[in-house]
């Protein structure tokens, strides 16, 4: 694939640009963490990675697979 020089040098993203999102992508992904705490066990399974790796304070630590 070829880039052109101009298109190298431009950052992808805003946040790559500010080093921060803006409101509206925080306001994204404040949506999908409530939708995913509060949508049910089922719904926490569908969308968590097999490989997902959560990590909480003590007690429960560092959880991963069907722990999560």
């Amino acid at each position: 694939m070829t880039v052109s020089t101009a298109t190298a040098r431009r950052p992808a993203h805003a946040a790559q640009k500010s080093g921060m999102l803006s409101p509206r992508e925080q306001g994204i992904l404040w949506d999908m963490e409530e939708h995913f705490w509060t949508s049910g066990a089922e719904n926490a399974r569908a969308t968590t990675a097999t490989n997902a790796v959560m990590v909480f304070p003590y007690p429960p630590g560092i959880l991963q697979g069907d722990q999560i």
